[in-house]
C-alpha cells in the first residue's frame, strides 16, 4: 500500500512538473542533427540527448541553455539560447547549419561515425554473450548430469557379480546412452564456451 501511495505521489509529480515547465521545441535545417544539452562535450562519440526535431522539457523560469549541435558534412554549433516562453510555457528554436568544407574536419567527422559504429557493434556483441553464456552453463550442467549417471552406473555393474543378471545388460546400455551423451555435451560446451569468449573479445575489440 505505502508503494503505490509513493509511485501515485511520483507521477502526480511528475505531471505537475511537466506542466509547469517550459516546452523548449528545437528543430534544426537540414534535421536528425545530434542534440548535446549543457557543456560542448568532449568527444561526439558520447551519445547525444537528444535528435532534432525534439521538445526538450526545462525547468520552469529557465533563462538560459547551452546546446551544440552535431551532423555529419554539416559544422557542429554550439550556441547559447535565452529562453523567453510564450503565454503556454512553450519557446521555439530553428537552427541552420552550415555545411562542412574543411576537409580535415570531415575527415575528424568521418573517424567520429567509425567509433560510434564500432561501439554499436560492441554493445551488440556484449548483449550476445548473455544467451551464449545461458547456453554454456546449461551444457555443462547436462555434461555433469550425464557424466554422474556414468559413474553411477559403472558402479552398479562392477557390484555386480554375475553377468547374466537381468539388470546387467540394461546398466551396460545405459552407461553407454549416458557416456555417449556426456562426450556430445562435453563437446557443445566446449564450443559455445569458445564461442562465448570470442563474442566477448570482439566486443573488447570494439569498444576501443
Amino acid at each position: 500500500m505505502k508503494k503505490l501511495l509513493f509511485l501515485c505521489i511520483l507521477i502526480f509529480c511528475a505531471q505537475l512538473f511537466a506542466k509547469d515547465s517550459i516546452q523548449f521545441h528545437l528543430a534544426s535545417f537540414p534535421s536528425h542533427a545530434d542534440v548535446y544539452i549543457g557543456e560542448r562535450p568532449s568527444s561526439f562519440v558520447s551519445k547525444a540527448s537528444y535528435e532534432t526535431p525534439t521538445k526538450i522539457l526545462l525547468e520552469p523560469h529557465s533563462s538560459s541553455i547551452f546546446i551544440t549541435l552535431f551532423k555529419e558534412n554539416y559544422r557542429d554549433t554550439t550556441i547559447q539560447v535565452h529562453i523567453k516562453a510564450n503565454e503556454n510555457n512553450e519557446a521555439f528554436l530553428m537552427v541552420m547549419l552550415q555545411s562542412e568544407t574543411n576537409e580535415t574536419q570531415l575527415a575528424k567527422q568521418s573517424k567520429i561515425l567509425n567509433k560510434r559504429k564500432k561501439k554499436k557493434w560492441a554493445k551488440r556483441l556484449f548483449w550476445a554473450t548473455v544467451p551464449a553464456s545461458i547456453l554454456s552453463i546449461s551444457q555443462f550442467f547436462i555434461f555433469n548430469y550425464h557424466t554422474h549417471q556414468v559413474e553411477k552406473y559403472s558402479e552398479k555393474i562392477d557390484r555386480t557379480l554375475i553377468r547374466n543378471h537381468p539388470d546387467f545388460k540394461g546398466y551396460v546400455k545405459k552407461t553407454k546412452h549416458h557416456t555417449h551423451h556426456a562426450k556430445n555435451f562435453r563437446t557443445a560446451t566446449l564450443l559455445s564456451s569458445g564461442g562465448t569468449l570470442l563474442l566477448l573479445g570482439a566486443g573488447i575489440t570494439f569498444s576501443f
